[in-house]
């Protein structure tokens, strides 16, 4: 025989990609008396009478079987006893015309068959015994027909007839029909085929460098065993049916195993390589075990079919069932079918092969599919099942359904040669190395689980196109763990493969729960010139990623192009509830110069990214990116939820390390989005992020749609580039609130919304807007548009309909909590626009746009029904060195400032130059509150330039003056140091300040206005207006220090309502004239001031006719 070869090639530090596979046998043995073995042979009966079957030797070592039934194209024989000894032979007399030779067994013992049995032609040979056959291990045929061993009762017949092993017939058989199935008893017997193992061994296949890549599975050393001519069947079929190291060939032909338990009829249909059967009306099957290294092949210029149909199929100790083609014709098919179960296990005891099922094609004919059904399939300790092509030929399908479960578990170190082993794993695959196509794998099942470095894959190594991959586990899929030397993980895999050019293909996972951990993945990869496949997952419940392996390897759902050029596939994910946990991964990536894959998230419930791995080298993630030295663009990372929460360290985002551009994020989440915290060791902030790292390309926008947005202890969404590529837009819009709150527990890190270009960065920063209805930023954290580089900041706008609040200070770091545009280097800042109902900022928060470098700050507008600034609030436009920036203010209602808060466009900050900016407050319908003494001031300010311009319109302004100075009371001031002092302009448009304008007396007097009617008898007050003291003579003059001030007084409100002061009531009331508006003022001639409704050059007495008061 020519030496054969079935390659199989593995991924390495991966996983193997196929091989061969195993499962754990019971050994079921049969007594027989060795010591008599050679002198075993056939003994025919009588029950054919005249036409009874002639058992004539023709050497000591062999018998010739002459006589028997002829009708038509059948010769029927009958025997007691059909046995051959060891070293002996058997052959049945083939007369002309005849198709089929007929042989029953009518004696109560099995049939042992040690040595051979054969034809003197070229009819199909049935041996059939119900009370078992076995097949010694030195067995062998001679048949040049077909070969169906069964221990069925009997052999049906078109015409209803049956020749029968347990009521035989004494009359002529009268039939001339084909048989057309084997009926079977109640207590069918076994069929043990024994043998010397199938001694195939593997090869190492090694790359350019040297490295075992893989093995070249050699069978030119596998014995033939039980072999039939090519393009034949060999059929057993009987109770339970066991190969204990026994080899089946038939080259390019068909093998039929089955095992059936009860009165069953299985159908014999005729076909050109002899007979298939059909197992219709079998209710209960038996036990089919392959054991001690045995093989069944159907390889040939075209693969032949194999069919194994039993309860429980099982294969272990290296044990292989093959259908490979060697040439230009098509393989057949291999479908296993077992009611109960398939268990492949392990390898043979010298660890070089592994159990396993295969078909694969050397030449250009396609391999065979693979097909199994079963309720159970289980696949360990490195068995396989795979079909491959290494040459133009496709490799086959791989075809499973199993409605109870299908689990892979572990790896086999296998021993390729006295140096070199490797580890493989138990698998399902598909694989080609050539130019032919991988098959497709797909798998049905309830409940999948693939543990301890077991994969199911899909694999190109060459031109040829990986198959795809398709899971449907109507329950749950569960992959756990990694291989025991931690390369390669439990997993769904398919890729192509370093060298090929060929596409990776598709793997679509549909289920209800999935569960990865441990390290284990579900990826499409290219490390060629071909494209990754989309990776499409739909769990309806849930799907949980946790965990990383032992060596820091994350559970991981991916897509990728790694060192290539091809593009990532898409990765899609449609489920209820998503969980990633303790640095597993959600991403696809890009090595190379195709793109990296979108990745699209569709969580109908909730979405949760928790912590890092253990030793915080791994973050839970959602990610898209191009890694370093990547041309290719990152992929869009779009994601859809009810409700979103990131924690301890997790990420979601887009990054670019490279020539490409950062993908977009774009975040919905119907109901609310919470980013809590850092990782354990404070490095990491949770986040949603793009950006662009050291890298020529640009960042992605980020787009962030919910209800309420929470953002606290040192978390963070931010865009941002590192290099010389822009950074990309943020857009928040959270319909009822955003609430940022914190910094990390360590006290640098505040919780935020940030776009920013990093030190030594060239690119600009992202804008950034946020809408919302109520915007809470408390505890030190910040929105930020910043430049730390050479690009400028981004513009930061706020809409918020009901409130903008900033509240204090962060405890450890004293971080105020911050509304900011600022740069720090030689990039410029950008402007901050806000737009709301009210804005509140208190202890020691700020709104402020900034230049703390040579960069040029920028402007900040603010819209709001009323602005409150206390205890040390800040809205500040300042400098260091450059000029101020410029705020602009638009009131409705009120301006109030308290406790030493301040309004600011400052410039020179370090003693440097800069004009100071200007400020404009415009409130023509509001008013503009302070306290005097506690210096809360509105200040343009400079030190070696000129003082800005402030210019303030409002109805009223309380409690705070323009002075020429800062002073330790509330001040509004445009000076500079060393400059040109600037200008401050007061409008209130209402009230003409130059109006009946007279010199005052130098000592003013207090004045009252006059009581226009007594009190009723509940009034227990009185309403005093006097004029202020400390009155320049000249409106014009200015204030100077040594004047008299008069202070506000606060109004005692804790007065005594129910007194019981006798006041009379006997008033005489008339009804009050009009009031009308007060809007000039004159001086009484004893100093007293006197409000008019107009301009009068009289001294009048009384600035309001009398009031007329009546009691209710």
């Amino acid at each position: 025989m020519n030496a054969r070869k079935c390659r199989f090639f593995w991924r390495l530090g991966i996983a193997p990609v196929c091989a061969f596979g195993a499962a754990v046998l019971q050994t079921v043995a049969f007594s027989f008396n060795s010591t008599l073995a050679q002198e075993l042979k056939p003994v025919a009966d009588n029950t054919l009478g005249a036409e009874s079957s002639v058992v004539t030797p023709t050497s000591p070592q062999a018998d010739r079987i002459d006589g028997g039934a002829i009708r038509g194209a059948n010769l029927f024989h009958s025997f007691s006893q059909f046995n051959i000894g060891e070293g002996r032979e058997a052959y049945f007399a083939n007369p002309s015309g005849i198709e089929n030779i007929l042989s029953r067994v009518t004696g109560s013992d099995a049939s042992q068959i040690f040595g051979k049995l054969g034809v003197l032609g070229n009819a199909n040979l049935f041996l059939m015994n119900p009370n078992g056959i076995i097949f010694g291990r030195n067995a062998s045929l001679d048949v040049r027909g077909s070969f169906v061993a069964s221990t069925a009762s009997s052999l049906k017949f078109a015409d209803g007839t049956e020749f029968s092993a347990k009521a035989t017939q004494t009359k002529p058989l009268l039939t001339v029909s084909v048989p057309i199935g084997l009926q079977f008893g109640r207590d069918s017997g076994k069929i043990l085929v024994q043998g010397p193992g199938n001694s195939l061994s593997q090869d190492p296949q090694r790359n350019a460098s040297g490295t075992v890549i893989g093995t070249t599975f050699n069978r030119s050393q596998r014995p033939v065993g039980l072999q039939v001519q090519p393009d034949k069947t060999l059929a057993l079929v009987g109770g339970d049916v066991m190969l204990e190291g026994g080899n089946l060939t038939a080259t390019s032909g068909r093998i039929e195993l089955g095992s059936i338990v009860g009165s069953h009829f299985v159908s014999l249909n005729p076909i050109n390589k002899g007979w298939a059967l059909g197992y219709q009306g079998v209710q209960n099957f038996g036990n089919i075990q392959l054991s001690q290294a045995a093989s069944v092949d159907v390889s040939g210029t075209g693969s032949g079919d194999i069919q194994v149909r039993g309860r429980r199929i099982t294969l272990t100790d290296g044990s292989v069932i093959a259908a490979s083609t060697l040439g230009v014709k098509p393989g057949g098919t291999l479908t296993l079918a077992a009611d109960d179960a398939v268990e492949l296990m392990g390898t043979d005891p010298n660890n070089q092969i592994q159990s396993g099922l295969f078909t694969e094609t050397l030449n250009s004919g396609s391999a065979g599919d693979i097909t199994i059904y079963t309720d159970k399939l289980i696949v360990r300790d490195g068995a396989q099942v795979a079909s491959s092509s290494i040459s133009r030929g496709a490799a086959g399908k791989l075809n499973v359904t199993a409605p109870k479960s299908v689990e892979l578990v572990g790896t086999a170190n296998v021993a390729i040669n006295a140096v070199d082993s490797l580890e493989m794993p138990s698998a399902l695959a598909s694989v080609t190395t050539g130019t032919g196509r991988s098959g497709d794998v797909t798998i049905e099942t309830n409940k999948l689980n693939v543990i301890n470095g077991a994969q199911i894959q899909a694999i190109t190594f060459g031109i040829g196109n990986a198959g795809n991959l398709l899971v449907k586990a109507k329950e749950s899929v569960e992959l756990i763990g990694t291989t025991p030397n931690v390369l390669g993980p439990s997993g769904l895999l398919t890729s192509a493969q370093p060298g090929a050019t060929g596409a990776s293909g598709n793997l679509t996972l549909e289920t209800g729960r999935l569960s990865v951990r441990d390290g284990a993945a579900i990826q499409t990869a290219t490390f060629g010139t071909g494209d990754a496949g989309n990776l499409a997952v739909s769990a309806k419940e849930s799907v949980e990623l946790i965990g990383t392996s032992a060596n820091g390897l994350p559970s991981a759902l991916s897509t990728s192009a790694l060192g290539a050029k091809g593009s990532g596939g898409n990765l899609t994910l449609e489920t209820g509830r998503l969980s990633i946990r303790d640095g597993a991964s959600i991403q696809t990536v890009t090595l190379g110069t195709g793109d990296a894959g979108n990745l699209v998230v569709n969580a109908k419930e909730s979405v949760e990214l928790i912590g890092t791995s253990a030793n915080g080298q791994s973050f839970s993630t959602l990610s898209t990116s191009a890694q370093p030295g990547a041309t290719g663009a990152s992929g869009n990372l779009t994601l859809e939820t009810g409700w979103l929460s990131v924690r301890d360290g997790a990420e979601i985002g887009t990054t670019t390390f490279g020539t490409g551009d950062a993908g977009n994020l774009v975040v919905n989440a119907k109901e609310s989005v919470e980013l809590i915290g850092t990782s354990a060791n404070a490095q990491r902030s949770s986040s949603l992020s793009t950006s662009t790292v050291g890298a020529t390309g640009s960042g992605g926008n980020l787009t962030l749609e919910t209800g309420r947005l929470s953002i606290r202890d040192g978390a963070q969404t931010k865009t941002v580039t590192f290099g010389t590529g822009d950074a990309g837009n943020l857009v928040v819009n959270a319909k009822e609130s955003v609430e940022l709150i914190g910094t990390s527990a360590n006290g640098p890190g505040s919780s935020g919304l940030f776009t920013s270009v990093q030190p030594e960065a060239t690119g600009s920063g992202g804008n950034l807007t946020l809408e919302t209805g109520r915007l809470s930023i408390r505890d030190g954290a910040q929105i930020g548009s910043s430049t730390l580089g050479e690009g400028s900041a981004g513009i930061l706008t706020v809409n918020a309909k009901e409130s903008v609040e900033l509240i204090g200070i962060s405890t450890k770091s004293q971080r105020p909590s911050l509304l900011t545009a600022r740069t720090t280097s030689s990039g410029n800042a950008n402007n901050i626009n806000i737009r709301t109902g009210k804005l509140t900022v208190r202890d020691g928060a700020r709104v402020s746009v900034s230049s703390e470098g040579s960069g040029s700050t920028g402007n900040l507008s603010v819209q709001a029904r009323s602005i409150q600034l206390d205890n040390k609030g800040a809205i500040t436009a300042t400098t260091r060195s450059g000029n101020g920036g410029d705020i602009t203010l638009q009131l409705g209602d009120l301006l109030l400032l308290r406790r030493d808060s301040r309004i600011s466009t400052t410039a020179g900050t370090e003693g440097a130059g800069g004009d100071g900016g200007n400020i404009t407050i415009n409130a023509p319908a509001g008013f503009i509150v302070a306290v005097l003494r506690e210096n809360s001031d509105i200040t343009a300010n400079a030190y070696t330039g000129e003082g800005g311009r402030v210019d303030i319109r409002a109805y009223g302004i309380y409690g705070i003056q323009p002075r020429q100075n800062p002073t330790s009371l509330s001040d509004i001031t445009a000076s500079s140091e060393f400059g040109v002092d600037g200008s401050i302009e007061l409008n209130t448009p209402e009230i003409d300040p130059n109006s009946a304008l007279i010199n005052l007396p130098s000592v003013p007097v207090d004045t009252e206005v006059a009581q226009g009617c007594n009190s009723p008898n509940y009034a227990q007050s009185r309403f005093v207006i006097t004029g202020r003291g400390g009155l320049p003579p000249n409106p014009k003059d200015i204030l100077t220090p040594e004047t008299m001030e008069v202070d506000w007084v606060t109004l005692n409100l804790e007065l005594n309502t129910n007194s019981s002061t006798n006041i009379s009531t006997n008033l005489n009331t008339t009804t009050p004239s009009p009031i009308i508006e007060a809007t000039n003022w004159v001086l009484g001639s004893k100093g007293e001031v006197i409000l008019t409704a107009q301009v009068s050059t009289q001294h009048q007495s009384s600035w309001q006719s009398q009031t007329h008061c009546r009691e209710n």
